[in-house]
């Protein structure tokens, strides 16, 4: 009885994934290893944030993870990436590392330009984790520091279209998302994140469900 129900249930799932598949289409799912492109740090007495005023920039990063959900013409983003070092150097730190970071935001309004989704204004959502400052020696000088940030997000553009295609978007502008960076004088910086996001081919959770669908039947026959 207890394989029987095993068997039940391994079936159910198959076939779960395998008739929900369409029922995604409004939904990009992330899990991409090199889903950061770019992201700088300034001392926000800067008057710009670019590479020539910079104090540090993405070094690197784990695979960032979730969704972009569109329901109509209203985007909702939900992003998670384990960490996130940026390098450079600023009154003795040398390495800024962010951990299990979630970027969140809802209500983005969108519209569809020939194919390209594309959201509009910049929004408010929030950054929210832990940060932590090292020496030149790799020795903690600051932190870990709990931080949660509400932050302008803005440039989305959505290509294909879901549950497979690329999506970018940025968080973070001048004078936005600051955090206190330094060891003997720590002084507010502003950070900026890029996201340039591949999700895999619609295929691929049909696929998965048959594989699953299979195994039960193939038990079941056994």
């Amino acid at each position: 009885m207890k394989h029987l129900t095993h068997r039940i249930a391994v079936m159910a799932l198959g076939l779960a994934l395998f008739v929900a598949g369409p029922a995604t289409a409004a939904v990009f799912t992330f899990d991409d290893p090199d889903g950061l492109d770019d992201g700088l740090a300034c001392a926000t007495s800067e008057s710009t944030c670019d590479l020539l005023t910079k104090d540090f920039s993405i070094g690197t990063f784990g695979a960032a993870s979730g969704t972009i959900a569109v329901v109509g013409t209203s985007a909702s983003i939900a992003i998670t990436v384990p960490s996130v070092t940026f390098v450079g150097s600023y009154d003795g730190v040398e390495e800024v590392v962010f951990t299990d970071v979630s970027y969140s935001v809802s209500g983005w309004f969108t519209m569809d330009f020939g194919g390209t989704l594309t959201g509009l204004g910049s929004p408010t959502g929030t950054v929210s984790g832990t940060y932590e400052q090292f020496d030149a020696g790799s020795i903690s000088v600051s932190g870990p520091t709990a931080f949660s940030e509400s932050v302008s997000f803005s440039n989305l553009l959505c290509t294909n279209t879901a549950p497979s295609g690329v999506c970018g978007f940025s968080v973070g502008t001048l004078r936005d998302f600051q955090l206190d960076v330094g060891a003997v004088t720590p002084a507010s910086h502003d950070f900026t994140h890029t996201f340039n996001l591949a999700a895999p081919e619609p295929g691929t959770a049909v696929l998965v469900g048959l594989g699953l669908l299979g195994l039960g039947l193939r038990r079941r026959r056994a």
